[in-house]
């Protein structure tokens, strides 16, 4: 199951128990529909809002062309993939494929025709848990993927090969925490001296510790879009740190339970964050001022861009919806826009 906004803003992808990948056409909300099979089917937008890429856990990818909503290229025989995304040039679709041996492979294909150009065998199947897998730097030429054991892997995506390979069983690399550039990634060391969070270097190998030993295992962090914060939400706190000095900045914020995710507004400006209580919350990043806040039952999949617009996604009963005027979440999204 999954939720995935076009760039343009105009198209929403949703996945869900019925195995099918819906087409929304925003905002007369008229679908189409994409026969699946698995319940795990998902799909991602390329970047100039026209393809879609659908992806299946048991299946294989295949790219559709919006304005036709017909197949194009070839079915690519992946035989399941926890993630799969066009490449920003749109000449490749990054796939994070399950192997037959229980571990997993990054692959790099040529969606046109069908031939695989690129693989890196990982340690570990993909990482599943709601957040992409596999995440591309600003410029597209760089790819990190995530794996559930902690692994990572830094793909340079236009010469084809693997830059970095992050294997060990003393740190875990924290997934979605590559930097816009592409250069740095944030590192937990679990077990080094001392333990806790390090921001890494790509180019040089160097690390930098930042933050001491975290209270949980399932560790989240997010980079600002320009690269110079990164927000860690560490059990009921999230704490900021400067990339470029190393220092902690800005105000923690503190929950009454632990927080599970954290997101900047595209602006710098808010920073939303999700916890175990159920609640998003909506942050003046300069003060750490409470703007407010949008208690439910709902649970947040993610703060998805569309456009210019951040709307704020929830799953409500296993089903993936966008907030409206009257949803509990109205508010966040309002903040949000």
């Amino acid at each position: 199951m999954g939720v995935a906004f076009s760039p343009d803003g105009r198209r929403l992808a949703t996945a869900g128990y019925d195995d099918y990948l819906r087409l929304w056409e925003l905002p007369e909300q008229d679908d189409f529909a994409i026969a699946g099979n698995s319940e795990h089917n998902g799909g991602t937008f390329s970047a100039d809002s026209r393809r879609l890429v659908k992806y299946a856990k048991a299946g294989p990818v295949q790219v559709f062309d919006l304005e036709t909503r017909q197949p194009a290229g070839a079915e690519l025989p992946v035989g399941g993939a926890a993630f799969a995304q066009l490449t920003p040039d749109q000449r490749t679709i990054a796939v994070a494929a399950f192997t037959p041996d229980g571990k997993g492979e990054f692959q790099l294909w040529d969606w046109r025709t069908g031939e695989k150009q690129f693989a890196q065998p990982m340690r570990s199947p993909p990482k599943e848990n709601g957040i992409p897998c596999i995440q591309f730097s600003g410029d597209g030429r760089r790819a990190a993927v995530y794996c559930q054991e902690g692994q990572a892997y830094l793909i340079d995506v236009a010469e084809k090969r693997t830059l970095v390979r992050c294997e060990s069983d003393t740190e875990q690399i924290i997934a979605r925490a590559l930097s816009p550039d592409g250069r740095t990634m944030a590192v937990l060391h679990t077990r080094s001296e001392p333990p806790g969070v390090y921001l890494w270097n790509l180019d040089s190998g160097e690390k930098r510790w930042v933050l001491p030993r975290v209270r949980r295992d399932d560790y989240q962090a997010r980079f600002s879009p320009d690269g110079k914060y990164l927000a860690c939400c560490d059990a009921d706190t999230v704490h900021f740190v400067n990339t470029t000095t190393g220092e902690r900045c800005f105000q923690p914020l503190a929950h009454p339970s632990w927080v599970y995710l954290a997101e900047f507004s595209a602006d710098q400006k808010l920073v939303l964050t999700f916890g175990k209580d159920q609640t998003a919350r909506i942050w003046e990043l300069a003060t750490g001022k409470l703007l407010g806040t949008t208690p439910g039952k709902d649970d947040v999949l993610a703060v998805l861009r569309a456009g210019n617009r951040e709307v704020l996604m929830t799953d409500f009963r296993g089903q993936s919806s966008a907030p409206m005027a009257d949803s509990p979440l109205s508010a966040a999204r309002q903040l949000c826009m």
